[in-house]
């Protein structure tokens, strides 16, 4: 692959070694593997992250609160994400809380319905966000 097109493909950006192994690697994979894995594989502006969260989900501790609508915006951390439950995407933009449009969901963060991020999706570390329903849903009932 020539230079140019892997800044094409990468934002401007030349791709790591690691990273070109890691796209490649996840492109070659025709057959399912029989042993369960245990990391997290997620796609960040045409990068392959693989990463094991380091904080536990068992509880509300290790979640953040954020009622900051602004940081499911380009390029903040809530941007792109869905909640792991109801798979309503985070969005910025529509009114506050939960609203669902032709079978999507969507959740806007506010003071009244925030949004609970895992303390290791600011890192990149993790995907893990509920929306305040989930949330209470699995922790407080």
């Amino acid at each position: 692959m020539r230079k140019s097109q892997l800044m094409k493909e990468n934002n401007g950006h030349t791709p790591t070694h690691r990273q070109q192994a890691l796209k490649t690697a996840v492109t070659r994979q025709t057959a399912p593997t029989e042993t369960p894995l245990t990391l997290t594989t997620t796609t960040i502006q045409s990068h392959v992250h693989v990463a094991k969260c380091r904080f536990s989900h068992n509880g509300p501790q290790n979640f953040k609160d954020e009622t900051n609508p602004g940081y499911a915006k380009k390029p903040y951390y809530l941007n792109g994400k869905m909640c792991v439950f109801c798979k309503g995407l985070i969005t910025h933009e529509g009114k506050g809380g939960r609203t669902e449009e032709e079978g999507q969901i969507f959740i806007k963060p506010t003071r009244k319905h925030p949004v609970w991020a895992c303390l290791g999706v600011p890192e990149k570390s993790c995907d893990e966000v509920l929306c305040s329903a989930c949330f209470q849903r699995k922790f407080l009932k």
